[in-house]
């Protein structure tokens, strides 16, 4: 992907300061952009940590799945237990009658 300021110059840092900018950004533009050095990552160091927090959530979707597979295989036992109740409580009543 090349610079929308300078086409010739391919991107090569991600601007990640808390202000409004262009954030991508090519060497000359990394240069003029009167930041700290710290602010410009190298866009291979920021696409590692991209690629890192969309494991994070992952992970995050996964434990949230299985937590709702075992609520739900709790709130079904439950529900089968009450309808064992229920059933046994209308087959007894019928034989009483």
């Amino acid at each position: 992907m090349n610079c929308s300021d300078h086409p010739q110059n391919p991107i090569t840092v991600i601007c990640v300061a808390k202000h409004e900018c262009q954030r991508k950004l090519c060497a000359q533009c990394a240069y003029e952009h009167n930041v700290e050095l710290q602010q410009l990552l190298p866009i291979m160091l920021f696409q590692d940590q991209l690629q890192n927090k969309l494991k994070e959530f992952k992970l995050e979707d996964k434990k949230q799945l299985d937590q709702s597979r075992l609520s739900f295989k709790s709130l079904l036992s439950e529900t089968e237990k009450m309808l064992q109740t229920l059933w046994a409580k209308f087959y007894s009543s019928i034989n009483y009658l």
